[in-house]
Order: C-alpha cells, then sequence, then structure tokens
C-alpha cells in the first residue's frame, strides 16, 4: 500500500503543514529579593514558535539559574523555566507577586 502523495510531500517538507515557527521574545520584571522589588521590564530569552495568546494575570518562573521573573502578558516561558505562580505564602514567588501588586519598583 503507497502513502498518499499528500504524507509524502509533508514528510518530505515540500508543503508547509505546519504554521512557520517564528521568534518572539520573552519579556519579564526580575524580582530582586534583597530589595524586595521589581526590575524593569526587559527581554529574558527569545523563543521559536508561535507567539502565545495573551494572559490575563500575572505569573511568576524560576530560572534555571534560580532567578525569579514576573510576566504580566505571557503564560508560556522558556522550557527551562518553571511556573511558581501558586507557591506558598512566604516564597520567593508570592513576594514577587506581592510587589508587583503594590508597584514596588527598583531604583535603577
Amino acid at each position: 500500500m503507497r502513502p498518499p502523495l499528500l504524507v509524502v510531500l509533508c514528510s518530505l517538507g515540500l508543503l508547509a503543514c505546519e504554521p512557520a515557527l517564528q521568534p518572539y521574545g520573552f519579556m519579564a520584571q526580575q524580582y530582586d529579593p534583597d530589595e524586595e522589588c521589581l526590575g524593569p521590564s526587559r527581554l529574558v530569552d527569545v523563543l521559536n514558535g508561535p507567539e502565545p495568546e495573551p494572559c490575563n494575570e500575572p505569573r511568576c518562573w524560576h530560572s534555571a539559574f534560580d532567578e525569579i521573573f514576573i510576566t504580566t502578558r505571557t503564560c508560556i516561558a522558556p522550557p527551562d523555566f518553571t511556573d511558581g505562580t501558586q507557591d506558598p505564602p512566604g516564597s520567593d514567588c508570592a513576594l514577587a507577586l506581592a510587589a508587583l501588586e503594590a508597584k514596588e519598583l527598583c531604583e535603577e
């Protein structure tokens, strides 16, 4: 049994069967636990894929380097980040989210 032509063309990459992946920036504010404040929003990483839909609530992320980042518009982070939004009270993420709510911005 021969595979249909469409399957063969897709597997060879001759036909665009998937949407093209476009790089997009992961923007976030880094939390400073010593000063209990958030830095300015900045580009943290560049990801590949369709840009995700905006998120309606803030999220807290742990980076692979034990840094804490807050996002207000994205629910997806780099693959080596973990979501700490639901971490317990008193945790770095809970304190970072409280700093966001209180608008505690670090002095530049």
